[in-house]
């Protein structure tokens, strides 16, 4: 029995080492876009009914809003190149590690530097990390960080107007089926809300943002994928989308409660996915002590799903 558990240790050991190795070789990764005003129109069509903001026609030369950066600089793949749950593999560890979702990460917006619409830009991303998680040794998840530093061309010799990084975790088949206890699993929230907003997210606004960031993953808009193959029982809010709400409608409250500030960064960890067409909420509170706000979000059952902070200067 020994024997056959370090044979079996030594061969997950060995596949997961390959498949780090593979990953690190890949990286780092370059992308150009050109930040049309024309995508982040159609993203703030897209949300701001659900904030009961105003309508706003983005011109060239507007920055880039607080979160809208998620709608350029995607993975450009054709078809035959995209895993089987249609997720992008350029930064992704492969066979056997075929689910994945959003861990969480960060944002900063830096000060005196924006990231301007109507110029070609420049993407630049590198492999922070990749890692089992925690003190495991199985072999079954790797957690994959990424930083993405974002510029304008006009602007490639200085320090880069967005930086962010964000960490996906990724899981062998058999473990991805097992994450169905986690679903009700009920997380007791902050409390001493300030500002809040509910709203349902609806299978349009999820296939609206999976197109506008040219996403394939499957989880998104496939429910016979989502229930089928990943045993979910409806399909997932993005992590990105999470990143961009919630920060659209801080963006709103930082406007009304402090004008002249601005958010300068965002850090969040999700702890539970959101489902297509469960009602969310978004809440916050100014943090202690400090320029900021303390901010999460809750699912319709009042569980904690994600939490983070926003720095506000």
């Amino acid at each position: 029995m020994l024997r056959q558990f370090i044979r079996s240790y030594s061969t997950a050991s060995s596949s997961t080492a390959s498949s780090i190795a593979a990953l690190k070789a890949r990286a780092p990764w370059r992308k150009l876009d050109y930040v049309s005003p024309t995508q982040s129109q159609m993203l703030k069509t897209s949300i701001s009914h659900l904030f009961q903001q105003p309508e706003k026609q983005f011109q060239v030369g507007d920055a880039v809003p607080p979160g809208f950066h998620m709608a350029y600089f995607n993975p450009c793949d054709p078809e035959p190149t995209l895993a089987s749950d249609g997720y992008s593999e350029q930064q992704a560890p492969g066979e056997p590690y075929v689910n994945r979702m959003w861990l969480g990460g960060s944002v900063e917006f830096h000060k005196g530097r924006q990231l301007s619409m109507g110029e070609q830009s420049t993407c630049s991303e590198s492999l922070v990390q990749v890692r089992e998680p925690g003190s495991s040794t199985s072999g079954d998840k790797l957690l994959v960080t990424i930083q993405r530093d974002l510029r304008n061309d006009s602007a490639l010799a200085e320090e880069p107007a967005v930086t962010e990084k964000r960490t996906l975790i990724y899981m062998k088949a058999e473990t991805g089926q097992k994450r169905g206890a986690i679903f009700e699993k009920i997380i007791s929230p902050p409390d001493g809300a300030t500002h809040s907003v509910s709203f349902v997210p609806s299978s349009t606004l999820l296939f609206r943002y999976s197109a506008l960031t040219f996403n394939g993953h499957k989880i998104h808009y496939d429910p016979d994928y989502a229930r089928e193959v990943e045993s979910l029982p409806a399909v997932i809010v993005h992590g990105p989308l999470t990143v961009t709400l919630m920060l659209t409608w801080m963006n709103g409250v930082i406007q009304k409660d402090l004008p002249g500030k601005r958010i300068a960064a965002f850090e969040y960890k999700n702890v539970l996915p959101l489902f297509c067409n469960n009602e969310l909420t978004l809440r916050c509170k100014p943090l202690m002590n400090s320029d900021g706000y303390k901010v999460w979000i809750e699912n319709h059952h009042q569980s904690l799903c994600m939490n983070g902070t926003v720095k506000v200067e």
